[in-house]
């Protein structure tokens, strides 16, 4: 398995959004929010972000002509938005070790 961490939330939404993938994981592990999202391909890669405080609103929202990301707890339906859910994971067997090496 491989990982690629973003220094910012802000660049992992963007990449998320842009690649079409419709929602993003969240899980907590040593006290941090991790959003992740898993790419199933020979190995697997998976992306993420670390926070210190997880985001209360349940989707993310990007704008894709402004390039601004912002979060909200209603379903949007705005063609220049991509609004990606948050799905709660109570386990994620992807971090058999956190941080990852």
């Amino acid at each position: 398995m491989n990982f690629v961490k973003f220094k910012t939330f802000e660049d992992f939404a963007k990449f998320v959004a842009i690649s079409q993938i419709p929602y993003i994981h969240h899980t907590t592990i040593k006290g941090k929010a991790i959003y992740f999202v898993h790419i199933t391909l020979v190995e697997g890669i998976v992306y993420y972000v670390e926070q210190d405080k997880p985001i209360k609103e349940k989707y993310v929202l990007y704008n894709r002509f402004r390039d601004q990301v912002g979060f909200t707890d209603k379903l949007e339906m705005d063609p220049q938005r991509a609004t990606l859910p948050i799905l709660e994971v109570e386990t994620a067997s992807v971090f058999s070790e956190y941080p990852p090496k």
